[in-house]
């Protein structure tokens, strides 16, 4: 069994889930980033994307289940790499942890770990 290394929270007073990704906190809702005082606010499919590998932290997806889940059946038409501009983004959007890292894992897909 793997350690689950994200926390996930409740804010008091509201509805919305947050997640303590290392020294990040991250309002899916929202899709806020937050950082110290910096506020990064995500697109739908960067927040989507976070949260699938949040909620499955220390495996690897496979690139096609990461497709299929966030572009449903759509993937298939020439939308394979749009994972390739999402991934990078997401990585530079984390970097002030050194301690998380979304790892490619050649010819299978891609791990959060933290």
């Amino acid at each position: 069994m793997l350690y689950n290394s994200v926390k996930k929270i409740k804010m008091q007073n509201t509805e919305t889930d947050f997640y303590q990704i290392g020294r990040y906190t991250f309002d899916f809702e929202n899709r806020i980033l937050l950082y110290n005082d910096n506020v990064r606010k995500l697109t739908p499919k960067e927040a989507n994307l976070l949260k699938l590998l949040l909620d499955n932290d220390n495996i690897v997806l496979t690139r096609d289940f990461i497709l299929r889940t966030l572009w449903n059946d759509n993937y298939k038409y020439s939308l394979g790499r749009s994972l390739d501009v999402f991934i990078p983004r997401l990585r530079k959007y984390l970097k002030d942890d050194s301690n998380i890292a979304i790892h490619t894992i050649h010819g299978l897909g891609y791990k959060l770990s933290i």
